[in-house]
């Protein structure tokens, strides 16, 4: 699948406190930043609606015509292409990175399982 980093969440309480205004303006930078790397979603109708509404954003959101998997695939084929030749010691690499990683999980698995219940007992 496709990772959409997520919006800020909305606060009910204390939402006009400097910090909580503070880390929302953070997490809506960080989610323009990582919307703006993809360009299937910073150059959809949605990205627009959102950054400019005409009209409130859920009623411009839902008047979109929802897209057909035909639309979809070619607003995403630019990300999804593949520019990569697979070749046997690409392949080798990558299991020999996937086995290192296994055994540092395993090597940490005891060390994680003590943070866990140190966490649990706080």
């Amino acid at each position: 699948g496709f990772f959409i980093p997520p919006i800020p969440r909305k606060k009910t309480y204390g939402k006009l406190e400097f910090k909580v205004i503070s880390e929302r303006v953070f997490i809506l930078n960080r989610f323009l930043d990582e919307i703006s790397k993809r360009r299937y979603l910073w150059d959809s109708e949605e990205m627009r609606i959102f950054i400019i509404p005409e009209t409130n954003l859920v009623a411009g959101l839902k008047a979109l015509r929802p897209l057909s998997i035909e639309e979809v695939l070619e607003r995403i084929r630019p990300e999804a292409e593949m520019n990569v030749k697979i070749t046997d010691e690409l392949l080798e690499d990558y299991f020999i990175y996937l086995k290192t990683y296994k055994e540092q999980v395993v090597n940490n698995l005891p060390f994680l399982n003590r943070f866990k219940t140190f966490v649990v007992k706080q």
